[in-house]
């Protein structure tokens, strides 16, 4: 299974569960090595993770092994060229390994000719895009990108149902997968304030956590057991402390073993609410 350590977190608040805040540059710091220690392959960033580039530009030390995979939102004034060049300034690397569009709506734009040739520059090895909408991931992949970045969980598996993994599969198209945990959702008990706000979302929790109960397996576990099930991906895992780096490198190492009950729980399922899957749609915090 191979991991990517999401970096939002070092640069905003985030994350439905997150209580402790932004790390600061110590704690980060010991976030990234443990990363590098624990082999996750890459680091996930974007421009619109608040200070998450400065942050990696500031903390990584040239012999930093782990490759990098950055978003940004086309703009109508400045070329794809330049902007990857000013991500590369901020990230302090005179290459990223994958870039991607950070809406899905800019697979139609003007200038997504010229983001695709980026690769010709030397600076970028592949290029893609970060969609919500599984249609959205097929022209990414028909237009002839090499990564996508999109959404699957336990809950949602909309882009397995609509052939996005198998499309990318058969066309060597590298897939990130985020929100594995649904923003920490899955860590929630079923009770918990934040959820009841949430239609739906003590419903779903409750039979995800009597699931997990009844087959001795924690949310976490398979929740990675279902990412190790997606071929030809990498699982984006956040993390506020080293600690949760180190744990769900030791999750991951174990995940293909609950294949057969990542199946079994596709089978039992209820059908879950859109207001459940989908964080935009997630009233804010009281």
């Amino acid at each position: 299974m191979k991991l990517a350590l999401g970096t939002v977190q070092l640069g905003i608040p985030y994350g439905i569960s997150n209580q402790s805040g932004m790390p600061d540059d110590k704690a980060a710091a010991e976030i990234l090595t443990a990363a590098q220690d624990c082999g996750y392959e890459w680091l996930d960033t974007a421009a619109a993770y608040g200070q998450s580039e400065a942050v990696l530009g500031r903390l990584l030390p040239p012999s930093y092994s782990v490759s990098i995979a950055t978003k940004f939102v086309l703009q109508d004034s400045l070329s794809p060229q330049h902007q990857l060049i000013a991500a590369l300034q901020r990230l302090d690397r005179p290459r990223v390994q994958s870039l991607l569009l950070h809406q899905e709506s800019d697979l139609d734009h003007i200038r997504f000719t010229d983001f695709k040739a980026l690769p010709s520059t030397g600076l970028v090895n592949r290029v893609g895009v970060s969609c919500y909408e599984a249609k959205r991931a097929l022209q990414g992949i028909d237009a002839g990108l090499q990564c996508l970045q999109v959404p699957c969980n336990l809950f949602d598996t909309s882009s397995i149902d609509a052939g996005v993994f198998q499309r990318a599969l058969e066309q060597d198209v590298l897939v990130f997968v985020r929100s594995i945990f649904l923003q920490g959702l899955f860590f929630l008990a079923p009770d918990h304030p934040r959820a009841l706000l949430i239609p739906g979302a003590t419903e779903a929790l409750r039979f995800l956590h009597d699931f997990c109960e009844r087959h001795a397996i924690s949310p976490a576990e398979l929740a990675l057991s279902f990412g190790a099930s997606l071929d030809n991906s990498v699982t984006i895992l956040g993390a506020d402390q080293a600690s949760q780096v180190r744990a769900n490198a030791l999750l991951a190492e174990k995940a293909d073993a609950h294949r057969d009950l990542v199946a079994q729980w596709l089978h039992e399922r209820p059908a879950i609410a859109p207001s459940v899957i989908h964080p935009g749609k997630w009233p804010p915090a009281s």
